[in-house]
């Protein structure tokens, strides 16, 4: 039997890394806050932000980049939308 303590420490790669992260950013978990439901992307968006820097491997770090300002632009868009919104509501 092996001893438990004698294994060597998990390397975790940057395509690991990436790959989770960007899992994570597509596909959020969600989370009840005050009985409303919302999905924690923001996190995984702020963690990728601040691996991006660390990662060596190239095309992981570009696919990550860029996954990363896909939901930074959606979110602006969002935001936008929900600004117009508000300000058409109180127009009226």
């Amino acid at each position: 039997m092996k001893n438990i303590n004698n294994k060597a420490k998990l390397k975790i790669t940057d395509k690991n890394l990436a790959v989770e992260l960007m899992k994570h950013i597509q596909y959020p978990c969600e989370v009840e806050v005050n009985g409303k439901i919302e999905n924690i992307r923001t996190f995984y968006l702020n963690e990728a932000r601040r691996v991006l820097p660390s990662l060596n491997n190239s095309y992981q770090k570009t696919a990550l980049q860029l996954l990363v300002n896909h939901y930074i632009e959606i979110d602006k868009i969002r935001y936008d939308i929900l600004r117009t919104l508000k300000g058409a509501v109180s127009m009226k």
